[in-house]
């Protein structure tokens, strides 16, 4: 008489489903409430509704390097929502600071707000513009000249 079944060690026991893996969540995945649109459609856009196009960075321009510093533009813009970073592009050529910077919010929502606003006055000096800036690359392309 042969074993009848039994445990039979090593038998064909089917691999264990493996969990398909997740697909990558994009980082800025916040759900805004829709019933927020609300007369936010003033900038003239055109019109594309897909937030891809403009992320939450500021672009603040005619800045004053004594007043604009990284402390006072925080200060100033935390109103609008979390500020993330404070970015001041260099000039290549003299290594000083340009006359504009970049202010990037947690929310592109926060961006909009400062920049719908139409307040200037940042940090008691007037600027020259508040702008949501366009992803890099859009308007103002990478100054690496190609080839180098």
């Amino acid at each position: 008489g042969g074993k009848a079944g039994g445990d039979g060690g090593g038998g064909v026991q089917p691999p264990l489903p493996q969990q398909p893996p997740l697909p990558p969540q994009p980082h800025q995945q916040q759900q805004l409430p829709r019933g927020s649109s609300g007369g936010g459609r003033g900038g003239g856009g055109d019109g594309r509704p897909d937030d891809k196009a403009r992320g939450p960075r500021l672009y603040v321009g005619g800045i004053d390097a004594a007043v604009h510093t990284d402390t006072s533009l925080r200060v100033f813009f935390r109103r609008f929502g979390d500020v993330i970073d404070v970015y001041f592009p260099k000039d290549r050529a003299t290594g000083r600071a340009k006359p504009f910077c970049f202010v990037t919010f947690a929310a592109a929502a926060s961006a909009e707000r400062a920049a719908a606003s139409g307040d200037l006055e940042v940090a008691g000096k007037t600027v020259a513009a508040i702008n949501v800036a366009p992803e890099r690359g859009e308007h103002y392309p990478d100054t690496r000249e190609p080839g180098g």
